[in-house]
């Protein structure tokens, strides 16, 4: 492999390319100091014979294993837009994705392996979706031989940014052990008594309708009507590529197609294939096709194709559409569904583990390596709970993070109820939410351990306790005497796509901050898609929010009746008043609680104030509805949390807070037999939360493995989760290869553990000496010790620098050391982060004010310098030849030179140098700033000589 680079115009690039070389096209802006590694596709063939298979001598197929305990087989391979770049050329919606008619063409060949003529059925359930970047790979699984000769097909995927999740099943039916007979003839041609149908906008035409065709794919060339039949004549485009290996060239066999999509409606919905019947193949690789279609009385079409000469070549006895929309193509597009699920894990040892609170330590000078703290809530209603709960913890977790007596000592947070429980308190369950996020900020102080209500943590008895801690998990909660924590998992599907929807057309749907951003585009969505004809859309400035009068609009134009009230759901009052006010005729039926501000900061700039401002409108207001609708005829209560609630989000632990509230209500209304969901959404892309963010916080959250994810994907994903039975579906994306990151750099969070491989297990044996580890790496002060006190200073330095620049996702060269962190863009929730890598980095423990406590990132490395190296011997004093001395001269940075008060003395020197140089010329004496080391260097040594 090589890297071949080609500096001349794009229009010639293609001449001087390299055969088989892979284009890549560069910025056209300047180039950045950053590091792009070229993606080559993955090879789809080769041999594989050695490992127990045999090759599938098809385009899309790599190679078949036979079933080793029945007739059947397992034919694999991987499409991609690399590998196949042809595939790029039809899109859908504006989504690329692989034809139906290619997975007709794998079921045809994978019946080929096993010696099936046809296909009697294939079913299309889902699209498979194909990435800008890398593939999928494919499984089409052959059953064994039934009594009638047929066999079981499915045709599987699974992407390459979810090699650890389950296959996604896109199609599945039966194949024929006979093929049709080919009775049927189209040598005449033109068809006789046909009437010629414009095919010159064709591809224009159906572009408008949300057909992305592109050359690949646009094979018609003529077209004819003959009552309510259609003919047509299709070639296979060049950028087609080869149709040998084919039976059928998919881009050939789908451009057959489009005759049909010219009689629909221009307003109808964008088709695509749904289910194939009777399908037999009677030759193959052809290069033109002659086309018969005839619509069936049931429905669908029956399809006759021949080859140029009018020979037959596929029969297909009925074909059956069905409508697809953006957002269920978004569907496929990677991202996923998790739950949260609760698993046992074992128990450890811990150091010793007391109950004392710490406020009652006085100035003891033994300090327990860990302190429980009983944080239970009170009272019986969550709902007035909830505030002492959350300002009670969060005074507590002020107060620890600001005794420097425990700054090596983890706090153990003891509540009731708050999770995996059957009597879950919403308000127990904020108390988690705080400490979540201030374990985010504080990496290794909080440990929460969740116990059944009526147990004290006295109970468990210290021994248990230490145990517990011992696990090393941030978060367990106690059942029965076993020890559980939290991992996310992919959710459980649905047995079938035929769970009804939760919109009752003649109700009522409120949608709390439903004249904005989310709540207005779910307001769309559960018309346009869910039939919702009544909405009433609830926000603080309702009527007077800008946009209003447009939504109200299209609500309209999907068939909607749409009311805008302004109203405060955080008042209870306000609230009850509102519902009264909706008619008998339409009664509440469904509830979309989308309501939610921020106010974001680090946990020791929290105040009740603002812990408040945040529950108001998220908690509050959800607690609410809970209790004013429950006699209610509600189907629908769908409450929209945030994956913050369960992960913890340095800065944002109000936040975090009210989502964890609002998982826990969800669990609170199903105990008590009440329809409920919380969405636990991850990062909106441009809207919601995310609208609000910049891009380091985005970035940031890259890095975390949890990228934005589109409008339509959102919409897409809440679909999907309404027809799942999870009573908190989490709806995000993963980078997964940013988790196995993690994972093998050791700092993934256990909550992800269950979602990347574990790592592999240790050699043992003989072969253990061949791969023992390497001796444990140098300490940063041990390898500050031996260098110099310049090369000390650069090092921490650059140290400084590197991780300034990872926080602000830049070019270390770029970080002027002595600017601002403020003017650098570094904001709180920035310094945290920048605390924490250089906790990581060097080993000390750093307060939350580091960033604040100095003026620019000079000046931080100056302290750090000083914390890691106050006692290192200087280096010893040598004498400098001319040599030693210029290499001297240049590490030091000039301004090292002014602030160790030495610049005036070297100007001096430097003058009266130059000045002997220049004959005593004063008119050139240099300017120390403007002179190179050699110059300052040779002025140093001739002034010496002079004295």
């Amino acid at each position: 492999a090589g890297l071949h680079v080609a500096g001349v115009e794009p229009r010639w690039a293609e001449y001087f390319a390299p055969a088989g070389a892979h284009r890549v096209d560069l910025p056209t802006y300047a180039f950045q100091r950053r590091r792009f590694w070229l993606d080559l596709p993955a090879a789809t063939t080769g041999s594989v014979s050695g490992i127990g298979q045999s090759p599938a001598e098809h385009p899309l197929l790599s190679a078949v294993l036979p079933s080793p305990d029945s007739d059947g087989a397992v034919l694999t391979g991987y499409v991609s837009l690399a590998t196949h770049p042809w595939l790029a050329d039809h899109a859908v919606a504006g989504t690329v994705l692989l034809p139906g008619t290619a997975f007709v063409e794998l079921a045809v060949r994978a019946g080929d392996q096993v010696r099936c003529a046809g296909v009697e059925e294939l079913t299309l359930h889902a699209p498979l979706i194909l990435p800008a970047r890398g593939g999928a790979a494919l499984q089409v699984v052959v059953g064994a031989s039934e009594a009638t000769g047929r066999r079981s097909v499915k045709v599987y995927s699974r992407g390459d940014d979810q090699p650890d999740t389950a296959w996604m099943l896109h199609a599945d039916g039966f194949l024929a052990a006979r093929a049709q007979e080919a009775s049927f003839s189209l040598t005449e041609w033109p068809p006789p008594g046909a009437t010629a149908v414009d095919t010159a906008d064709v591809y224009g035409l159906l572009l408008g309708r949300g057909y992305g065709y592109g050359p690949a794919f646009q094979g018609l060339t003529a077209a004819w009507r003959r009552g309510d039949e259609l003919f047509a004549e299709v070639v296979l485009p060049e950028e087609a590529g080869r149709t040998d290996r084919f039976g059928v060239h998919p881009a050939l066999l789908d451009a057959a197609l489009h005759v049909d999509l010219i009689d629909e409606p221009e307003s109808g919905a964008t088709m695509l294939p749904f289910s194939w019947s009777d399908v037999s193949l009677h030759a193959s690789a052809p290069t033109a096709l002659r086309v018969r279609v005839a619509p069936l009385e049931g429905g669908g079409i029956a399809l006759q194709v021949a080859d140029g000469a009018g020979s037959p070549v596929v029969t297909v006895g009925s074909l059956v559409d069905r409508p697809v929309s953006a957002q269920q193509l978004s569907a496929g597009r990677g991202t996923s569904l998790y739950r949260t699920e609760w698993v046992p894990v074992p128990a450890g040892t811990a150091p010793p583990v007391t109950s004392t609170g710490w406020e009652s330590r006085g100035d003891t000078a033994t300090v327990p390596p860990v302190v429980v703290h009983d944080r239970a809530t009170a009272g019986t209603d969550p709902g007035s709970a909830v505030r002492s709960a959350v300002h009670g913890i969060l005074e507590d977790v002020q107060s620890w993070l600001a005794d420097e007596r425990f700054a090596d000592s983890r706090l153990a947070v003891v509540t009731r109820n708050a999770v995996a429980s059957t009597a879950t308190d919403p308000a127990a369950a904020a108390v988690w939410g705080v400490v979540r996020s201030a374990e985010a900020e504080n990496a290794g102080r909080f440990v929460l351990v969740d116990v059944d209500a009526g147990t004290a943590a006295d109970a468990l008895g210290a021994a248990e306790l230490a145990a517990i801690i011992g696990s090393g998990e941030p978060e367990v909660a106690v059942r029965d005497g076993a020890v559980l924590a939290p991992r996310l998992v992919a959710a459980r599907r649905p047995e079938s796509d035929d769970r009804p929807t939760p919109i009752d057309p003649d109700g009522t749907v409120l949608i709390t901050g439903g004249t904005s951003g989310l709540g207005a585009a779910f307001a769309r969505h559960l018309a346009a898609e869910h039939g919702a004809r009544r909405l009433l859309l609830v926000s603080r400035r309702g009527p007077a929010a800008a946009g209003v009068d447009e939504l109200v609009a299209d609500l309209a134009g999907y068939g909607a009746q749409a009311t805008v009230e302004a109203c405060d759901a955080g008042d209870r009052a306000a609230l009850e008043k509102l519902l009264a006010a909706i008619p008998d005729a339409h009664p509440l039926t469904g509830v979309v609680h989308a309501a939610g501000v921020l106010d974001d900061g680090v946990i020791g700039a929290l105040t009740p104030e603002r812990m408040d401002t945040v529950l108001r409108p998220k908690a509050d207001a959800a607690w609410h509805l809970h209790e004013l609708t429950a006699a209610l005829p509600v189907t629908l209560f769908v409450t929209f949390s945030s994956v913050a609630g369960t992960m913890g989000a340095p800065g944002q632990a109000n936040y975090a807070a009210a989502n964890a509230f609002l998982d826990a209500l969800a669990a609170h209304r199903r105990e008590r037999g009440l329809p409920a969901q919380s969405l636990m959404w991850g990062l909106w892309g441009g809207l919601g939360m995310g609208s609000t963010l910049s891009e380091i916080d985005l970035e940031r959250m890259r890095q975390q493995g949890l990228p934005a994810f589109s409008v339509e994907e959102g919409l897409a994903m809440f679909d999907a989760a309404l027809a799942t039975d999870e009573t908190v579906p989490g709806l995000l994306r993963l980078d997964l290869d940013v988790l196995r990151g993690q994972a093998a750099a050791g700092t993934l969070p256990p909550l992800l553990r269950e979602l990347v491989p574990l790592p592999a297990r240790r050699v043992s044996g003989p072969a253990a000496a061949a791969t023992a580890p390497e001796p444990e790496e140098a300490t940063l002060v041990d390898r500050l010790a031996p260098l110099s006190a310049a090369e000390r200073e650069r090092a921490v330095t650059d140290l400084v620098r590197v991780q300034v620049a990872e926080v602000r996702h830049d070019d270390p060269d770029g970080i002027d050391m002595g600017k601002g962190f403020t003017d650098l863009g570094l904001d709180s929730l920035a310094a945290i982060e920048l605390r924490n890598r250089l906790s990581t980095a060097t080993g000390l423990r750093l307060p939350a004010t580091l960033m604040f406590d100095y003026a620019n990132p000079l000046g931080l490395a100056k302290f750090l310098l000083a914390e890691l190296a106050p006692e290192l011997p200087e280096e010893p004093h040598a004498d400098l030849d001319e040599q030693d001395l210029r290499r001297t001269l240049d590490a030091i940075p000039l301004t090292a030179i002014r602030d160790a008060g030495l610049l005036d003395a070297l100007l001096a020197l430097a003058g009266n140098g130059t000045q002997q140089q220049a004959g005593q010329d004063a008119g050139q004496e240099q300017d120390i700033t403007a002179m190179s080391v050699d110059d300052l260097v040779r002025a140093a040594l001739a002034a010496g000589e002079s004295n």
